[in-house]
């Protein structure tokens, strides 16, 4: 079997040319950010943020019930809670990320149309 063809995407974003190594850094953080909020409005999307969710939940409700003076059960029951949240965190990470580098992109293309004029 063959190399897989590039996308649409993939083909249009290698034509790109960029100012300078911070600016297609910058677009990728951007693509992949947009890519991370699409996939999260997939089923299949959803579904893992439901089950990271009711993991979390299940844990913090299991920790109101254990006994405070029980140190490992307790730290047994936070690992539970804190891989689910720990994925939450970084699809956020990434989302914020590439919004930042969106915004930064943008500021670039302002000052360029100034620079222009």
């Amino acid at each position: 079997m063959g190399p897989v063809p590039p996308t649409s995407i993939e083909a249009a974003i290698a034509d790109l040319s960029f100012l300078d190594a911070e600016e297609q850094r910058c677009f990728l953080a951007a693509k992949l950010g947009q890519e991370t909020m699409d996939f999260l409005r997939t089923d299949l999307g959803k579904a893992i943020r439901a089950y990271a969710v009711a993991d979390i939940q299940t844990a913090q409700s299991r920790l109101v019930n254990v006994d405070a003076s029980d140190a490992d059960k307790i730290r047994k029951i936070q690992m539970e809670a804190n891989v689910p949240a720990a994925l939450l965190a970084y699809l956020d990470e990434v989302i914020s990320n590439g919004e930042q580098a969106n915004a930064e992109l943008i500021q670039r293309q302002s000052e360029r149309g100034n620079d222009n004029e």
